[in-house]
């Protein structure tokens, strides 16, 4: 082990890869925060009639894009 390693490990009281899988969380359920979001207020525009459901489509497909795009990068390949 490094010394970095012991040393974030005496501090933190928790190991890194638990750290890590805090952050992970944290940061995927911001995004789905965020996608919520963003669903919440394409459907206010439908119904305001300021979007068409093919642009709604669009913001949709582009979300989860986003989301698979933050998955593969942020959750661990063991």
């Amino acid at each position: 082990m490094s010394l970095a390693t012991e040393t974030f490990n005496s501090i933190a009281g928790t190991n890194a890869a638990g750290a890590h899988d805090i952050f992970v969380g944290l940061v995927l359920g911001f995004l789905l925060l965020i996608g919520a979001w963003i669903v919440s207020s394409a459907y206010k525009g439908i119904d305001k009639e300021n979007l068409t459901k093919e642009e709604v489509f669009g913001i949709l497909i582009r979300l989860a894009v986003l989301f698979c795009i933050a998955c593969y990068f942020l959750i661990d390949k063991h």
